[in-house]
């Protein structure tokens, strides 16, 4: 129980509409079950599939941001050396 209110509350950090169709695309009604009722007011839950396939696709988009950082970093970096030089000359 304690490991399944740890995974609810992970999931109000991600911005649902935009993780869902691109990381975990087969996982369907994902609104409902994040939410825990479906449309009726029936109780909904992600299955052990679904939750490792959201784990996964955590992981997956936590390096494409460090990956995207590490980018970014090196760039502004090139571009400063780049002043540099030009300041020199």
């Amino acid at each position: 129980m304690e490991n399944h209110k740890k995974f609810k509350e992970s999931l109000k950090f991600i911005v649902q509409k935009e993780f869902f169709p691109v990381y975990a695309p087969s996982i369907k009604c994902f609104i409902f079950k994040s939410r825990g009722k479906s449309a009726k007011n029936k109780p909904i839950d992600f299955s052990d599939d679904e939750k490792e396939l959201i784990v996964n696709g955590v992981m997956k988009m936590a390096l494409k941001m460090k990956n995207d950082f590490e980018k970014s970093k090196k760039k502004k970096l090139e571009k400063l050396e780049k002043e540099k030089l030009k300041e020199l000359k």
